[in-house]
């Protein structure tokens, strides 16, 4: 479903002033969201059709109402919830949203007893993005709802309040801001959250401020600018009840904290700047799958060091591990060593051999433990796969460990 503002200018006049409406795309992801009716009105049809919602119906439930006696004639008005239902499924969110003013029982059932049921992703688009961005792309098929008001978003809302995941594509906190209102007025029930920004404003504070207890959020900034050097960011909002977490292309400054309590954190960056957020880490101790994308370690020691962040002296829960495009250099450098036996020879240097490390040496040396560990993935990674492999499975102290790689589209188990 697809909300977006009438005005070319992204904006809108409210009683006489000009505001910065919430105008929206909300894109419904079901079985039915490819579908469009030939007699399906326009966009801005299907704003004035929403403007009726004008009589400011409550939600309360609905007690009933004196009906005449009309014998034994079947009306809809005496009709089961039940049979009610399998009407109002067959309703698009228009019908559904111009059904439920026809009375009090019907606006209870729509929106409270019985909202859309296979709505599972909302996708909300300010006007400007989706002007510029998204009407152009042949790619996406679904059918998009054009509203003009904040107050017709809610309206919408009202009738999709269970669904795993809603998406806000923004231009600036302000629009972001007014949408997480009213989806917190309208009661909606997301298991996550995706924040998408086109400019640096990331719209943080809002979303805390809606919902604190939010569980799951997934953070990616859009534009060439922030692709490869990515947006920085400066805090990030103590969300007591996060699990889950995915940052794709955010530089994470040392000012910043991930909350504690999560149990899956995805970071992508291309930046090269891995290093920077990787003490970060150590104080995710609830932490039990980690995804790493485009990181970087430029030789055993710095692969070494993040193997001892995530050691299980940090990380105590942590059993999946996933590599993603990542480049790892396991560069071995050379020992010279000088043999006692040589000590005569005629050459000044001695007899000189060189060594290379043993990844197997060298971890006896370091106290590294990854007790819980049970899988490892590699994703179309730049490294030397064996090396990585011994390496990581000689501080588990397990014979045995899931490993799936994908340089070469192959499974197998060690």
């Amino acid at each position: 479903m697809d909300l977006i503002d009438g005005d070319d200018n992204g904006g809108d006049t409210l009683n006489g002033e000009s505001t910065s409406v919430c105008s929206s795309s909300l894109l419904i992801t079901s079985d039915n969201s490819s579908k469009i009716d030939k007699n399906d009105s326009t966009d801005k049809d299907i704003c004035m059709e929403l403007r009726w919602d004008l009589l400011h119906l409550n939600e309360h439930p609905y007690l009933g109402y004196d009906e005449p006696d009309c014998g034994d004639e079947v009306m809809l008005g005496n009709m089961p919830d039940l049979v009610m239902q399998c009407i109002f499924e067959s309703f698009s969110l228009r019908d559904r949203c111009i059904a439920s003013q026809v009375c009090k029982r019907w606006h209870y059932l729509l929106t409270c007893r019985f909202p859309m049921e296979d709505v599972t992703v909302l996708n909300i688009f300010q006007h400007q993005i989706y002007k510029d961005k998204i009407s152009n792309n042949k790619n996406i098929g679904l059918k998009c709802y054009h509203i003009d008001n904040d107050s017709y978003l809610l309206i919408a809302l009202k009738h999709c309040r269970i669904i795993s995941s809603v998406k806000i594509w923004f231009a600036n906190a302000i629009f972001a801001g007014k949408v997480l209102k009213k989806l917190k007025e309208a009661k909606i029930r997301m298991r996550c959250l995706d924040l998408y920004p086109y400019n640096t404003e990331k719209a943080l504070e809002q979303a805390f401020s809606s919902f604190p207890d939010l569980t799951g959020m997934t953070m990616r900034p859009h534009g060439q600018e922030f692709f490869w050097s990515g947006l920085d960011m400066y805090s990030f909002p103590k969300f007591t009840k996060m699990d889950t977490l995915m940052l794709d292309g955010f530089n994470i400054k040392p000012e910043v904290f991930l909350p504690e309590s999560l149990t899956t954190l995805e970071w992508l960056n291309r930046s090269g700047k891995f290093l920077r957020i990787m003490p970060k880490l150590k104080y995710l101790v609830n932490l039990e799958y980690l995804m790493l994308g485009h990181a970087e370690f430029l030789d055993t020691n710095e692969f070494d060091s993040f193997l001892q962040v995530i050691s299980s002296e940090n990380l105590p829960k942590l059993q999946y591990l996933i590599f993603r495009y990542c480049k790892i250099d396991s560069h071995r450098q050379t020992v010279v060593i000088r043999s006692p036996d040589d000590s005569n020879d005629d050459n000044d240097n001695g007899n000189e051999h060189q060594l290379r490390n043993d990844p197997t040496e060298r971890a006896c040396e370091l106290d590294i433990k990854l007790n819980s560990l049970q899988m490892i993935k590699l994703d179309l990674c730049y490294t030397d796969f064996g090396f990585v492999i011994r390496r990581i499975i000689s501080f588990t102290g397990l014979f045995s460990l899931f490993l799936i790689c994908f340089a070469n589209l192959f499974m197998k188990l060690i």
